[in-house]
């Protein structure tokens, strides 16, 4: 029987640290559950703490998820008086992007929500990217690629993020931001409308009786769309009247969950955040030096360097769509990478193969809002590339009316340049609804005859991509949710 007695000893022991962890864990949770920040935040170490023990008897997915997502922020809590206000207030600008309009960093940027955080308190109000770039003056000249696109004569505000490197395209939006009579935010945020749909998923349904309507995750784009776009004329206020009334309601019912459906939230924009679909800038060195260790800062740079083991290539594609439509409701792309070694040179082929699978050609509002595909990408191939070649299979030629042709195998229609320590190669690229595209590199670099260490870099906003690897005569397929690096051996 001392056997049975020790088994229920340790059942016994077990328990009580069970209810222990739990009860503190009830307490803590419960003071957090009223929407206010700064005690979430105040009592995030003891939460983790908590947490940490209970997953050490309980090694269950619920507990372990929590603890790795409290300790992967926990260095945000080193800048809380930043991040709360409490010194002096602290102005957030979230980009809102469409993604069903492909750009840099997910989507097009047509309206953004000022948040003023001060003392702990918020303030929130949303705004049209249009406002504040109609009130710029004067001539800014456009990367040459939205010239030719867009021929507007003059850069705006809503195509300012047009550097893959964060950082870079934060200093353009703030300077624009600031040149609209905008306030000029200490923190960037991107959201796209996709990571929104998922946090609906959570929140459930959303009342707006100023509209008489109810959202849920399956409307909610097709209303914002809706009631944004359609009738839309220059100093119209219905955008920002759609997403004020939306906003409000989606930041009241946020306010109200529960701290688990809170917690499922966070771990929805967490996930965002680890997988480059949502990126963050600061104005404050040592915030923005966290959320660069934190890998959230959206730099465009090469993954891996060359050492005495291994020699490093750097790739990564960057997609736009210029066409002015939201075709990439109904867009898919997949990558094949082919590396073979012959005579002491490296050959490298990156190939994109776009598939438009939309029902027709031109959008039909509100029914429908897609169409042809228009886009331009930039390959990013590493600075010592040599004998870069191209080739592509549009699948719209001819008279594109205001669309710029689309590359041809005419050298002068491409753009290449050195840039965040990579050869950039940029061109259009068209595909007509129900059909599919293609466009492939190749390059060449010296073999150095080590080890070699790919680096590919995900497209921020671009949710995943089927990849198919043939490295040196062994083939592998992977979903590139996030940036990826693989080791070849020899």
């Amino acid at each position: 029987m001392k056997w049975v007695k020790g088994i229920l000893l340790g059942l016994f022991v077990l328990l009580l640290i069970l209810t222990w962890s739990l009860v503190g864990l009830a307490r803590e949770t419960t003071a957090c559950r009223g929407g206010d920040v700064e005690s979430c935040i105040n009592i995030a170490p003891e939460v983790i703490s908590k947490l940490e023990t209970l997953s050490r008897v309980v090694p269950l997915k619920q507990v372990r998820e929590p603890v790795a997502i409290f300790k992967k922020i926990e260095p945000l809590l080193k800048n809380s008086e930043y991040w709360l206000g409490k010194n002096e207030e602290t102005v957030y600008t979230v980009l809102l992007l469409n993604d069903r309009e492909l750009r840099t960093f997910g989507g097009f940027m047509g309206s953004y929500a000022v948040v003023i955080v001060n003392n702990g308190g918020y303030e929130v109000r949303f705004e049209d990217i249009y406002v504040p770039d109609g009130q710029i003056e004067g001539y800014i000249a456009p990367p040459e690629p939205l010239q030719r696109a867009f021929k507007t004569g003059s850069h705006r505000l809503p195509n300012a993020d047009w550097s893959p490197d964060f950082p870079k395209s934060a200093t353009a939006i703030r300077w624009f931001f600031d040149k609209g009579k905008e306030v000029v935010p200490d923190v960037l945020i991107t959201l796209n409308i996709s990571t929104m749909e998922k946090i609906m998923g959570v929140i459930g349904e959303i009342e707006i009786a100023e509209y008489g309507e109810t959202l849920n995750q399956d409307n909610f784009y097709k209303w914002l769309e809706d009631n944004t776009e359609v009738n839309f004329f220059p100093g119209s206020t219905q955008k920002r009247d759609a997403l004020t009334a939306t906003g409000k309601k989606l930041m009241q019912k946020l306010e109200n969950l529960s701290f688990m459906d809170k917690f499922k939230v966070a771990k929805i924009i967490f996930e965002d955040l680890e997988n480059k679909n949502i990126v963050v800038n600061s104005t404050d060195e040592s915030a923005q030096n966290t959320i660069h260790e934190l890998g959230w800062s959206g730099e465009y740079a090469p993954l891996v360097v060359s050492d005495e083991k291994y020699q490093a290539i750097n790739v990564g594609v960057i997609e736009m769509n210029l066409g002015v439509n939201k075709a990439n409701c109904c867009v898919s792309r997949v990558m094949k990478q082919r590396l073979v070694a012959a005579n002491g040179r490296l050959v490298h082929l990156i190939e994109v193969e776009i598939s438009n699978h939309a029902p027709q050609e031109f959008p039909v509002k509100p029914k429908f809002y897609g169409g042809n595909y228009l886009s331009y990408l930039r390959f990013y191939i590493p600075e010592k590339a040599e004998n870069i070649q191209v080739s592509a299979l549009p699948t719209i030629t001819g008279d594109l009316g205001l669309w710029p042709q689309p590359y041809s195998g005419n050298s002068e229609e491409l753009d290449i340049q050195q840039v965040y320590g990579f050869s950039e190669v940029g061109l259009f690229n068209t595909t007509r609804a129900g059909t599919s595209s293609w466009v492939r590199v190749v390059y060449e670099l010296e073999d150095e005859g080590k080890d070699i260490k790919l680096g590919i870099l995900k497209q921020p906003g671009i949710r995943e991509v089927e990849t198919t690897l043939e490295l040196l005569g062994k083939t592998r397929t992977i979903n590139l949710v996030d940036d990826y690096v693989v080791e070849i051996r020899r």
